[in-house]
């Protein structure tokens, strides 16, 4: 493509006016750069510098974080005390609760264990031991109380177990015990013999009750050998007889052999060993009684003396 002519005239003006363009560029101002700064420019905030504090602002900002602190602390204690106020204001509400609630619990406790014990089959008699005997059969106890077999432990029936016990002479006491969870025992207490007591042709062994334990034909020592008026063991006699021998100690009371009362206050009884007499008068003053003839007995042994008297404990006699 052929390139268009321009005038002479033209193009030379073209190139005055470009120039007159370059000649009014206004040159690049440098900063001047401070010395020590070299390659960085200068900050007008570079030469300001933050004030000292003083004493006086220094200690007030020391008495502003105090007094901070302080209000922490007492806002602290204040919420202390009000809670331990609200406590002590609400301790008697807080106790009641706590009874109730323990009470219904137990409450609780109590109706599970008897729906448990009604129902469950767990909780029936199934064994009945019978404790504490020596003269009474416990088969023949047990075999009575059959009946209770497959009752709920807390509905065994206590008046039929006092039935079938009053028919034993020989038992005195009883007492019941329910052992979870299929076990029924009975604990006996049995009459303790004191004396015997000539009836007729036998002789008793009789309790401190008078209710006869044994019956034997023949009078077989073991224990002492009772006689009262008319044998008869609801009399004044009866009871101080053996109210004496209760209250003798067991190395007295093993030696004797047998008693005579004819009222409450002339017991004398026999050493079987020895064949002394000893006149005991009333149950009363038992211990002092109990004294003086131990210290008769050592100064006068058998053979010295066959009878000692301590009845009356202020003059004590040996014959």
């Amino acid at each position: 493509m052929k390139r268009p002519d321009f005038p002479l005239g033209q193009d030379s003006s073209s190139r005055e006016s470009s120039r007159a363009r370059d000649a009014r560029v206004t040159p690049v101002r440098r900063l001047p750069v401070r010395q020590g700064h070299v390659g960085r420019m200068a900050s007008p905030r570079a030469d300001r510098r933050k004030p000292r504090e003083t004493s006086a602002a220094r200690r007030h900002r020391e008495d502003a974080a105090d007094a901070r602190h302080a209000l922490r602390e007492a806002r602290k204690a204040r919420k202390a005390f009000e809670r331990n106020e609200v406590r002590r204001f609400t301790a008697r509400v807080r106790r009641r609760r706590q009874a109730w609630a323990a009470a219904a619990l137990s409450l609780i406790a109590v109706i599970v264990f008897v729906i448990v014990g009604i129902f469950s089959p767990v909780m029936r008699v199934q064994t009945i031991q019978v404790t504490g005997t020596t003269r009474v059969d416990p088969v023949a106890i047990s075999t009575q109380l059959a009946d209770q077999v497959g009752q709920p432990l807390p509905l065994v029936n206590v008046a039929r177990v006092e039935e079938v016990l009053r028919r034993q002479t020989l038992v005195e006491s009883y007492s019941i015990e329910s052992r979870p969870p299929n076990t029924l025992i009975v604990h006996v207490v049995e009459r303790q013999p004191v004396i015997y007591m000539p009836a007729g042709l036998k002789f008793e062994l009789k309790d401190a009750a008078g209710v006869t334990i044994e019956s034997v034909t023949e009078y077989p020592g073991g224990f002492p050998l009772l006689r009262v008026p008319n044998d008869e063991t609801t009399g004044v006699a009866f009871t101080a007889a053996v109210g004496v021998l209760r209250t003798l100690p067991s190395e007295i009371r093993d030696r004797i052999s047998e008693v005579t009362a004819t009222t409450a206050d002339d017991v004398v009884f026999t050493f079987a060993d020895t064949g002394q007499r000893v006149f005991w008068g009333s149950v009363e003053e038992a211990a002092l009684k109990v004294r003086s003839l131990i210290g008769l007995m050592a100064n006068w042994p058998p053979g010295s003396a066959n009878e000692y008297d301590v009845s009356s404990t202020d003059n004590v006699v040996v014959r």
